[in-house]
């Protein structure tokens, strides 16, 4: 096992997760035990849209002299269609509360609080197959900043579908807070980070309390090696000890408060 060769040959959408953020910006833990977000139920579709570059032709002497490449002034978009009407996701996505009323659950739609949904971040992948062992792979992209905004199905003789625009946002981080830079990624802001592993891609995140020292993954997603873990502190890489399939340990103990992201395969 190790990294992928980056060729890959992709179908369908297995998995979509939707975290929300903290005042800066990292998956909101509350504590020591692992923040896995909400696990969208039913992922359907997954819909990338990238404006066309601008095209600016240059012309003279009655002919196109040249032809030039602008940035598009229109932003990259994406629409999420999935099975399931999660009620209490769509409260927290557009900023409003469930409630109940005897034992049934409500929620209020196209309500006051329109444009003032949060910033959440997400993370989707897809199985693929490796272009030359035709083994079992996974692409993934994750958007560190997005508004989603739920769309709720009507209803009639077909299967309901709630749809999701997503507006994701140029960002100058990684969802665990480590800033992009020119030596490493290229570039130093990014709307969609796509990527690919050998294993099914996670992230968990969990706050320090200035006393724990072990955090534990969540018992259905262990690391497939641990070769495959990296944890960040409040966006700096750390090298924990030790690590285990099963979570890792960080001594001292991180600060209270501290937000710690593991990225890694299952």
């Amino acid at each position: 096992m190790g990294a992928t060769t980056g060729k890959q040959l992709a179908v369908g959408l297995r998995h979509a997760v939707i975290f929300e953020l903290d005042t800066n910006g990292y998956p909101a833990a509350t504590g020591t035990g692992a923040y896995e977000g909400f696990n969208v139920v039913g992922p359907k579709t997954y819909t990338l849209t990238i404006p066309d570059v601008r095209k600016i032709t240059h012309t003279g002497a009655d002919r196109a002299l040249a032809l030039d490449f602008l940035p598009s002034l229109e932003a990259m978009s994406a629409e999420l269609q999935v099975a399931n009407n999660d009620l209490p996701l769509n409260a927290v996505l557009t900023g409003v509360s469930t409630f109940v009323i005897g034992e049934s659950t409500l929620m209020p739609w196209n309500t006051d609080q329109q444009g003032y949904e949060p910033t959440v971040a997400m993370l989707l992948y897809q199985q693929t197959l490796e272009t030359s062992t035709k083994l079992r792979n996974w692409r993934f992209h994750m958007i560190p900043k997005a508004r989603v905004i739920p769309a709720p199905d009507g209803m009639n003789e077909n299967a309901g579908v709630t749809k999701y625009s997503i507006a994701p946002s140029p960002s100058t981080k990684h969802i665990w807070g480590t800033a992009l830079a020119v030596l490493t990624e290229g570039a130093t802001e990014s709307t969609v980070i796509e990527g690919q592993s050998e294993a099914r891609p996670v992230i968990v995140t969990f706050k320090g309390d200035n006393t724990t020292t072990a955090f534990l993954f969540p018992v259905d997603k262990p690391a497939s090696t641990v070769a495959k873990v990296k944890v960040w502190v409040n966006g700096v890489l750390t090298v924990p000890s030790p690590l285990a399939v099963t979570g890792f340990s960080i001594s001292p103990a991180p600060a209270s408060g501290a937000m710690i992201v593991a990225f890694y395969e299952y």
